[in-house]
Formats: C-alpha cells, sequence, structure tokens
C-alpha cells in the first residue's frame, strides 16, 4: 500500500492555450466566496479575477493577489478556482511564482 496520497489534478496557473475569457457571474460568485473565506481577515489584496473557459477544465477562475507588510517582490501570487469532478469549487494558492500578473 502506498502511505502517500496522489496529488489533486488541478488546471495550471496559466489559462491553457485553448482559453477562451468566459462570462459567468453564479461561478464566479461561488469562487469569490470561496477565496474570500480564505483571505479573510488576512492583509490581502485581489486584483482583478480573469475568468476562462478550458476544454479540460471548464470555467477557470484565477485572481492575483497582494499580500501587504511582506517584502515588495516581482514574483506573483495567485489564486486559481475551478469546480474538481465531484462538482465541488476547489481552490489552489500559488505564492511566488515566476508568472506574467494577470492584471
Amino acid at each position: 500500500m502506498n502511505p502517500y496520497a496522489k496529488p489533486a489534478e488541478s488546471p495550471p496557473l496559466i489559462p491553457g492555450a485553448d482559453a477562451t475569457v468566459a462570462d459567468d457571474p453564479s461561478f464566479s460568485a461561488r469562487c469569490l466566496s470561496l477565496i474570500n473565506k480564505f483571505i479573510s481577515e488576512k492583509n490581502v489584496e485581489l486584483h482583478q479575477p480573469v475568468l476562462t473557459k478550458e476544454d479540460k477544465w471548464g470555467l477557470v477562475l484565477r485572481v492575483d493577489f497582494t499580500m501587504h507588510g511582506g517584502n515588495v517582490s516581482t514574483l506573483v501570487n495567485r489564486i486559481t478556482c475551478w469546480l474538481s469532478s465531484d462538482g465541488k469549487v476547489s481552490m489552489e494558492v500559488a505564492v511566488g511564482q515566476r508568472l506574467a500578473p494577470l492584471y
């Protein structure tokens, strides 16, 4: 028996080549509600979210954020939100990534 859990599969931090801009206020609201619960009481500023539709992942919301009180950096912090295979909203947080900002 393998004692290590298989890592959860998640969308990439950057939109895929097949990504198109999407407009789904209901999905965006679900994601932002989850994100706001996660960042509540933290000194974090969200930037403009970007919602895309991708062949493999369906709707994916990505939003960059800034953590106040930390070191100023050129690295990007990003939250990715999508529907998992069980239909629940899932979220991944990536801090200090070498990415182009979404905003």
